[in-house]
């Protein structure tokens, strides 16, 4: 999966690509938006529409699983000491850092 923070990941596949994004509308409410994008040629396949329901299963089955963590973040941006900024100024940018080490491992393994 990629990540663009702060809300939104995306995987591309040979024969698909599905995007998820998480807006938060306000301390007691979040919108969730997935989109499952098709080329012509995976649409015209004689198999399309049943593969097209192991795809939407799957985003499904995913956003179930993370309802529990956005409901988990918006109680956070409902406590009194919740602050808009980065989620930790101090360590927030050694996420990155180590993204960017973990992408040049995998690169240089192949």
């Amino acid at each position: 999966y990629t990540w663009l923070f702060p809300n939104l990941t995306f995987a591309i596949g040979v024969d698909a690509m599905w995007i998820y994004e998480a807006y938060p509308l306000a301390v007691d409410r979040c919108l969730v938006r997935q989109t499952a994008c098709f080329p012509p040629e995976t649409i015209a396949a004689s198999e399309f529409e049943n593969k097209v329901q192991a795809y939407y299963h799957r985003l499904d089955a995913a956003l179930d699983e993370d309802i529990p963590a956005l409901v988990n973040q918006q109680a956070g941006l409902a406590h009194p000491d919740a602050r808009q900024g980065r989620f930790q100024p101090e360590l927030e940018p050694n996420v990155a850092s180590f993204a960017s080490w973990y992408a040049d491992q995998m690169l240089r393994s192949n």
